[in-house]
């Protein structure tokens, strides 16, 4: 039973609606059979309980929406200036420029907005982790981390990162 239900996990995860609506309207029917509920009861809990995860449903496809528009909107951000930047550093290992320090600056704000709705339940701790392990690679650049290290001394600057610097242990 459970090799079956961690290779079906997937479609449980999925179906997971469905399932719980067939259950809770089978119990329904099973309960009127029983105790022969009236009419009124009988539909009012019906509607009660499909109303109720229809929401349920209706509030994951918008969960859905808006982790897919944060997702988009990080990594378009990220592919551009930042992954070219972090590439030669890792390559060239040559110090930044004042222009390149702000720039990594701007990153290290976006990833502190990405921790924010990490935190805010917006992101999802998988995802938050793969982000998280880039991150670190990125600070394990000798230039980005020591400039991180910088930008979090003070903790006016700290705050200014929602957390981060704590999470990623600076």
């Amino acid at each position: 039973m459970s090799r079956w239900f961690i290779e079906n996990n997937d479609m449980i995860r999925k179906y997971s609606s469905i399932i719980s609506l067939t259950i809770c309207l089978s119990f329904i029917f099973i309960l009127n059979l029983l105790i022969n509920l009236p009419t009124e009861i009988f539909i009012g809990l019906i509607i009660s309980i499909s109303t109720i995860i229809l929401g349920y449903l209706k509030y994951k496809i918008e969960d859905d929406r808006i982790f897919i528009d944060l997702f988009d909107k990080f990594n378009k951000k990220y592919s551009g200036d930042f992954n070219d930047l972090f590439n030669n550093l890792r390559i060239n290992n040559i110090p930044l420029t004042d222009k390149q320090k702000l720039l990594v600056i701007d990153y290290f704000n976006i990833c502190s907005e990405e921790y924010l709705w990490y935190k805010k339940g917006r992101i999802p701790k998988n995802v938050w982790l793969a982000w998280k392990s880039g991150i670190q690679e990125n600070l394990a650049i000798k230039e980005v981390g020591d400039l991180f290290k910088s930008e979090v001394l003070s903790s006016n600057s700290k705050i200014s990162y929602y957390g981060l610097s704590e999470e990623l242990g600076y």
